[in-house]
């Protein structure tokens, strides 16, 4: 089958013709075969008229320009490696200020879908109210969020240019109608874009787009989503990962406030539930986990009546919830006030690219996001939201978080109070006019403030890079507006400015870090893949360089020492993880994996007390018998006398890890090591609060009428004969038949034979064609075709 299936991953393509990156290769054709669903809709189609990909560069008075234009951050202090003499050997470089920071495809991996198509995605795939969708096509990834580019265009046109508005040269140097477009494809989303183009050319074939359209026809491929936006955005909380803890600067009072916030959780679990949106359609998604869509009827329930909390079933859901926020504590995931989002590059320079010719929009709307992001967080439906501040900064973060050079800040792009106060600010990045301002804020609010589920960055901002190398087709981040957590920001990775003339109030002390590309060459697609491709692909010491870096941070961003940023190249730091990190992932592409001596050799004794304790912990909860509420906890003492410690030891009913942590390690290094103290602390409330619950009742019965007392006989009715089918089923046929296979090994499959070896052939006839008909027959007269009933009865007749 290699040869066909060959054939369909490269939509027919002969790629012993065509030079390709070996890696890139393998990763871009199997794109869509990520866990994902298909789209299937009679009124989504797949054509080069509704599929475009737009130019990630245009060209401007005879030059090529990027789509952001000129607009990047200025004066960057960034830190990267230069390859050594020997393989996977790098020189860590002092930092340099970068004059300029510029991006050269800024919009990577994010593109647009319009209303209609986006609600065919939702009819197809069973969902409501999905605008960004995380997508697969065969040789394409990314982004695609809904906006009304039609709309965009009538809006912003020059006037009096007829149906020519509507014309755009797309990559491929074609023109095409935008009005007949639903799917806006980047450049830099579209992966096999080089390869089609000399494909298409050996081939003689005019329209590359048309031969793809065509090949997903021929091949029945599909349009996949692989995520939307629907999980996120409807919470006020987000959590800090141990690994972001391990590096802010926090103050005592700082994290002991954050810890009891969290803790309020436990005490009262209905507050923690206050904090998701209210969502009265039963078909809206919203997250409840990572991947599930919709808030639990019960939730719902407890958050309209408080007083159902005494019923027995959301009793012990509550309870759940308690537990489930207690462990967090002991896995390092606090909750803090803020919102997971996709993170996503401003889209409106991607949007203005559209437009036939240059036109006012360009000076007058391109120029406003310097330091701000932008965050839609829907109507104000009343409820009590948490919201974004003008005056106020809020901080980044992204997993994996290995050091203080992967924290951001940065103000919101959203309307002061009242114009006086926006006059009185002194940062107003650049734009003096309170109406000007307002007029910014309510064109993004028309073209994406629906956008739920992303969180938008300037177009030249260094924050991308900064956590971790970030790009736009599908990473998390999350925005925390929790003041103590952006003080930390403050205080580890910026200084204040005091100089009145300065559009920021604080610059950053710390260097960005810049991955450094290592290019692969191009060959020729060999006849089958090498090991080596395999083992790189899903081989890698990320998860050792994350327990570096907390073990490092320990010493480094300990609480009791003053911290200190001198650059060594020969010690270990935290920064360093964050670069070898990126140079680890970046081997699955290249094959080449960096050196990591300096940060795990034998001579670096880093060790983190948490670390070791959230391992025994791990341990102990996955034992099949453990339940939270049977801790045992018992304080014991260790060592000779002469230097004896303390040791609380932590087990569980009938489970036999046992989880050690020793006080005295609280208080020392960073504030992940005090986690398992309050852990046990708030442990001691969710047994005091566990036994102490109010008697419930429920409300008085209402009067039934005639036509409701039928209703619910008719349902009893029902019930009885489920009931009853069940317990005949359960009780008699499945012992018999259960007998049977233990006797004769039975399966539908061996029917046939075993009749045939049991009988003569004169009775084989009678019994396959005349009596096992007869006795489904009698099976099915006496089951009421019931939809309840359906998959009983298809089981009973195999």
């Amino acid at each position: 089958y290699v040869k066909q299936l060959n054939e369909r991953l490269n939509l027919g393509m002969d790629f012993s013709e065509i030079p390709v990156v070996l890696s890139k290769y393998y990763a871009y054709r199997g794109l869509y075969l990520s866990t994902s669903s298909r789209v299937e809709h009679k009124d989504f189609k797949l054509t080069p008229e509704t599929l475009i990909i737009i130019k990630d560069k245009r060209k401007k008075q005879g030059k090529e320009t990027y789509t952001n234009g000129n607009s990047f951050e200025r004066d960057v202090n960034t830190e990267t490696a230069v390859p050594g003499k020997n393989p996977g050997e790098w020189n860590f470089q002092e930092p340099v200020k970068k004059k300029i920071l510029g991006v050269k495809t800024p919009h990577d991996g994010e593109g647009f879908i319009s209303p209609d198509y986006s609600n065919y995605i939702n009819e197809a795939l069973g969902i409501h109210g999905a605008n960004s969708f995380q997508v697969r096509l065969p040789f394409a990834k990314g982004m695609l969020h809904q906006v009304d580019v039609s709309g965009f265009i009538d809006e912003f046109s020059i006037k009096g240019k007829g149906d020519k508005q509507y014309l755009y040269e797309d990559a491929f140097g074609i023109e095409r109608d935008l009005r007949k477009a639903h799917i806006f494809l980047s450049e830099s989303m579209f992966k096999g874009k080089k390869w089609l183009e000399k494909h298409c050319k050996d081939s003689g074939i005019e329209d590359p787009m048309q031969y793809y359209c065509e090949m997903i026809e021929k091949f029945h491929h599909g349009f996949y989503v692989s995520g939307t936006n629907l999980p996120y955005g409807h919470s006020n909380y987000t959590h800090l990962s141990y690994q972001t803890i391990n590096t802010l600067a926090f103050q005592l009072d700082q994290f002991e406030r954050i810890i009891e916030n969290h803790g309020k959780f436990i005490e009262n679990p209905i507050e923690f539930l206050k904090g998701w949106d209210e969502i009265e359609k039963e078909d809206v998604v919203i997250e409840d986990n990572e991947n599930s869509y919709r808030l639990a009827n019960w939730k719902r329930a407890v958050l309209k009546n408080p007083n159902l909390s005494g019923d027995t079933y959301i009793k012990e859901q509550l309870e759940n919830t308690q537990k489930g926020i207690l462990s967090k504590i002991a896995l390092g995931k606090i909750l803090v006030e803020g919102q997971t989002r996709y993170l996503c590059r401003d889209l409106l320079p991607l949007l203005t690219d559209l437009l036939r010719d240059e036109v006012d929009i360009n000076k007058h709307y391109l120029n406003f996001l310097y330091s701000r992001f932008y965050m839609p967080m829907g109507k104000d439906d009343g409820k009590e939201k948490i919201k974004l501040e003008f005056d106020k900064y809020y901080a980044f973060f992204r997993n994996p978080h290995l050091s203080r050079n992967e924290q951001y800040m940065m103000r919101a792009f959203v309307l002061p109070d009242s114009k006086e106060n926006y006059e009185k600010a002194e940062y107003k990045d650049g734009i003096k006019s309170y109406e000007k301002y307002v007029k910014y804020v309510k064109l993004y609010d028309k073209y994406f403030g629906h956008l739920t589920g992303i969180v938008m960055v300037p177009r030249g901002s260094s924050l991308p890079l900064c956590l971790g190398g970030a790009d736009f087709d599908g990473d998390l981040v999350s925005v925390v507006f929790n003041q103590d957590v952006v003080d930390a920001v403050k205080k580890g990775v910026y200084d204040e400015v005091t100089n009145p003339n300065n559009p920021k109030d604080y610059e950053r002390k710390l260097p960005v870090i810049e991955i450094p590309s290592t290019e692969a060459d191009e060959v020729f697609v060999p006849e089958y893949v090498e090991y080596d491709h395999i083992k790189n692909t899903f081989s890698n010491y990320i998860g050792r360089i994350s327990n570096a870096a907390i073990g490092i941070g320990q010493v480094e961003y300990d609480r009791n020492r003053p911290y200190d940023a001198t650059f060594d190249a020969t010690k270990p730091t935290c920064e360093k993880c964050t670069l070898l990190t990126g140079l680890e992932i970046d081997a699955a592409k290249n094959g080449c994996h960096p050196n990591l001596d300096i940060i795990l050799n034998n001579n670096n004794h880093f060790r983190s007390a948490y670390l070791d304790f959230q391992k025994q912990f791990k341990k102990l909860k996955e034992e099949k018998n453990f339940h939270l509420q049977n801790l045992s906890i018992k304080k014991t003492k260790t060592g000779s006398k002469e230097k004896q410690r303390e040791v609380i030891e932590i087990s569980a009913k009938n489970c036999d890890t046992k989880v050690k942590w020793y006080p005295a390690e609280a208080g020392n290094g960073t504030y992940i090591n005090d986690l398992p103290k309050y852990f046990l602390s708030y442990y001691d409330v969710f047994k005091k609060k566990k036994t102490t619950t109010e008697k419930f009742e429920l409300a008085q019965k209402p009067e039934l009428t005639e036509k409701d007392k039928k209703v619910i006989e008719d349902f009893n009715t029902t019930c009885d004969g489920l009931f009853d089918l069940y317990s005949f089923y359960k009780n008699t046929f499945l012992q018999k038949l259960t007998n049977e296979k233990n006797k004769s090994y039975y399966a539908v499959e061996n029917t046939e034979k075993l009749i045939m070896q049991r009988y003569d052939k004169d009775q084989v006839d009678e019994i396959l064609f005349q009596i096992l008909p007869e006795i489904k027959r009698k099976i099915e007269s006496v089951i009421p075709d019931d939809s309840a009933m359906k998959d009983i009865r298809n089981r009973i007749n195999s």
